[in-house]
């Protein structure tokens, strides 16, 4: 996010140079992948990704973030943040429907680098953890560990041998359609190393406490976004997504326990693998420094418009 009223380093930019549209592209990736900023034009960026992942992306505009005092006086939202409107789906392992779709949120989805998990409200959270362990192995181990608390995803869960239902994240555009699919193996993060060996995980969705909004919100983070490309495009504002399936999550192998803490093994492996391709001639170091802290951090966004 911006302060609003504020010109973004990517606006002076584009102001100084000649760009038709500039804009900025980011690859996530797990642990054992490389993760990728790209600066240039829109369009470029996009034809890029689209043959990297070998699919095609789908463009959506942003919405606006409306607060309740802003709806009760009738203004329009700000554009502050990444926010597209999405679905979110879980299926589950029996049919009951022709659809076997067991819940279904209709809502916006904020994006987020700086954010591990995928964040929900506390009801949406509620109803989408007790989807995903519908009938699971997960749901056999929430019970012998009595609950685990408050929302199963503060449970223990063996990383090997968990099985959740599918998450789907739906998108639709100009009669155009988008589903990314989170299988077991994205939703599983590792935490902690049991005496034994065996790797423990937790589901990766968290609780989101601060609602600015009366719109129905999720924040997508690092769990959504590994599995897509997403180009930014400043001037819309809109995002593409571009679904990339050559990435799974890895659930076992990149754990160690420190003191009952678990950190990933590899941590400067992946995340330090981040390669910046830039084009842009005028560009400094330091200035891709800024601009590359800004946007891992999620608060390179873009100013309102007044």
């Amino acid at each position: 996010m911006l302060d609003v009223g504020r010109m973004t380093f990517l606006q002076q930019l584009q102001h100084q140079g000649s760009y038709a549209n500039l804009g900025f592209a980011l690859c996530l990736r797990g642990a054992h992948g490389v993760s990728a900023l790209s600066l240039g034009e829109v369009d470029d960026l996009i034809q890029a990704a689209e043959k990297q992942a070998g699919a095609q992306g789908l463009t959506l505009k942003v919405q606006g973030l409306e607060t309740v005092s802003q709806l009760r006086a009738g203004y329009p939202g700000v554009d502050l943040f990444w926010m597209v409107p999405m679905d979110l789906r879980v299926k589950g392992p029996v049919v009951e429907a022709p659809s076997n779709i067991q819940l279904e949120l209709t809502g916006f989805g904020m994006l987020d680098s700086g954010t591990s998990l995928l964040l929900l409200s506390e009801k949406p959270l509620m109803q989408t953890l007790a989807a995903l362990t519908y009938r699971t192995n997960a749901m056999e181990q929430i019970r012998d560990n009595g609950g685990c608390g408050v929302g199963t995803s503060e449970c223990f869960l063996d990383c090997r041998t968990t099985k959740l239902n599918p998450l789907t994240t739906h998108f639709t555009s100009e009669g155009r359609e988008l589903e990314v699919v989170l299988e077991s193996s994205d939703l599983l993060v590792p935490v902690h190393q049991a005496k034994d060996g065996t790797v423990l995980c937790q589901i990766g969705l968290g609780l989101l406490t601060n609602e600015q909004t009366p719109l129905p919100m999720m924040v997508l983070g690092d769990v959504f976004l590994r599995k897509v490309h997403v180009i930014h495009d400043m001037a819309g504002p809109a995002v593409t997504l571009v679904p990339d399936v050559t990435d799974r999550a890895e659930v076992v192998h990149f754990v160690e326990s420190h003191e009952g803490h678990a950190e990933a093994a590899s941590f400067d492996e992946g995340r330090g693998a981040l390669q910046i391709a830039l084009t842009l001639p005028s560009l400094t170091l330091l200035e891709a420094l800024l601009l590359l802290g800004g946007c891992l951090l999620g608060y390179l966004a873009f100013a309102s418009r007044v």
